[in-house]
């Protein structure tokens, strides 16, 4: 026995392509900037290596605790962090310019957890301030401030309505059965 072809419904519409909200765009640039501002301070702090020790050596003298700051392991470390962090974020940001719904809930975990990061690196560093040059102390906290703002951006760009329909999985659309 055979069966007769299966025809589609009457009048399908045509899938509209899906268009990329603004939200979702600048979303993605907020990253790109935090990826940016990374490098930045990894130049900012390679560059200003001895005036931050020699702060902290001043800082740990006042309070009599013994430290050494003549460690260079720490510096390659913190460089190597930081590439890979700037990695992550262009990854992530490349994967939500296009849409993927698990790369926005990655970001959302990975910007939550960045955000806490930033907050308790400016406030724990702010006894260590009083030490620094002040030209020092305000290119920091410019730096640590503009990374909150736009990891605060990315969370909630990403989490606005538009954003929300740019990432919903799209409705099925009819097939063809499979023929013999």
């Amino acid at each position: 026995m055979t069966f007769p072809p299966s025809t589609p419904p009457p009048d399908a519409p045509a899938p509209a392509p899906r268009q990329r909200p603004s939200t979702v765009t600048y979303a993605v640039f907020a990253q790109v900037a935090l990826a940016v501002l990374g490098l930045i301070s990894v130049v900012f702090n390679l560059a200003t290596t001895d005036t931050l020790n020699q702060a902290i050596e001043e800082f740990a003298a006042d309070q009599n605790v013994e430290i050494n700051t003549n460690s260079t392991g720490g510096g390659v470390i913190s460089i190597l962090i930081s590439l890979v962090i700037a990695a992550a974020l262009i990854t992530l940001a490349y994967f939500n310019y296009r849409g993927n719904r698990g790369t926005r809930i990655a970001t959302w975990v990975v910007a939550g957890l960045f955000l806490c990061c930033n907050l308790f690196s400016g406030i724990f560093s702010l006894p260590v301030y009083g030490y620094t040059p002040g030209w020092y102390t305000a290119v920091s906290l410019l730096l640590t401030g503009l990374n909150v703002i736009a990891l605060i951006l990315v969370i909630v760009l990403l989490a606005l309505p538009p954003s929300n329909e740019f990432f919903r999985k799209p409705p099925e659309q009819w097939q063809p059965p499979v023929g013999y």
